[in-house]
């Protein structure tokens, strides 16, 4: 494989496709049990027709929409496989990888059914043959499809991080036009004690780890981390007052004055802060916000 392919199966893919829903397993199991009665390929046709055999056929398809709903629906949202699912590290290829590895165990579960059903031979002819007729139905579509997917997101988010980045522009003008002094943002403990004092200012963004927070503040040229027991929620609340400290991921609250830059990929919208290495990501619920507040 080439370096250029290499370095395409590495571009960011989302884990869970913006207009992924759970109507998607059960329209997939229609769709082979219709492929299936409409065409009769592998034979089918062979076999009398009755309401007994449209049952039979049937039962691929809810096998299909079965292992759908739990690889792509169930596991991710089991804690165990969190890091396997980390979007920060989904890419096309493991994408592609992890629906050709659902094809493989559909392949699998409906040659079983067969043997059950319809009394196929147990032998490793008849498993290729399963492995063969379901990967030449699901893996050239899927991967067409994921690769349409992938470009369409792509320029559609790269669109609209332009956008956004005139916005920033705007933004940064009206900011140096209007330097309002701001008080100390205070965060206190749950008996009243003081947490922390933060110049608002200073602070680059805000990152959760269930009760916990990671606050990124610069301090002259240098960035600093402090962790502190709190919640994203309850801050955000702290920060009504501050209109440039924005809510853009269930994880992550940033500073609009401390924006740099916008950016895009198939997964969604990328913000680079001043002073902080890494990118911060934006939910697409939260875009037409981010928007509202740098246009104010």
């Amino acid at each position: 494989m080439s370096s250029v392919s290499v370095r395409f199966l590495d571009r960011p893919y989302p884990v869970k496709e913006p207009d992924q829903s759970y109507w998607t397993p059960p329209l997939t199991g229609l769709f082979v049990y219709l492929f299936l009665a409409f065409f009769e390929p592998f034979g089918i046709d062979e076999i009398p027709a009755s309401w007994i055999k449209q049952g039979y056929l049937l039962g691929y398809g809810l096998i299909t929409g079965g292992i759908m709903f739990i690889s792509t629906l169930v596991l991710p949202g089991i804690k165990a496989f969190n890091s396997y699912f980390d979007e920060s590290r989904w890419t096309l290829g493991r994408h592609l990888a992890f629906s050709s590895l659902n094809i493989l165990c559909i392949a699998v579960a409906n040659f079983i059914y067969s043997i059950a059903v319809f009394g196929f031979e147990l032998s490793w002819e008849s498993l290729i043959f399963f492995l063969i007729a379901t990967g030449a139905l699901g893996i050239f579509p899927v991967t067409m499809m994921v690769l349409v997917k992938h470009n369409h997101l792509l320029r559609k988010n790269l669109e609209e991080a332009k956008q956004l980045q005139a916005d920033l522009k705007i933004h940064e003008q009206h900011q140096e036009l209007s330097q309002i002094h701001q008080e100390a943002l205070k965060l206190m403990d749950e008996n009243g004690q003081l947490l922390i004092a933060i110049d608002p200012e200073q602070l680059l963004c805000v990152i959760a780890d269930d009760n916990y927070l990671d606050l990124y503040l610069t301090e002259g040229q240098k960035t600093k981390k402090h962790t502190l027991r709190y919640t994203l929620s309850k801050l955000e609340q702290n920060c009504s007052t501050w209109p440039n400290l924005v809510r853009c991921h269930r994880k992550y609250l940033i500073n609009l004055n401390q924006l740099e830059e916008v950016s895009g990929n198939a997964q969604g919208l990328r913000l680079r802060l001043k002073n902080l290495s890494s990118e911060v990501p934006v939910s697409r619920a939260m875009v037409p916000l981010i928007r509202q507040h740098l246009q104010a």
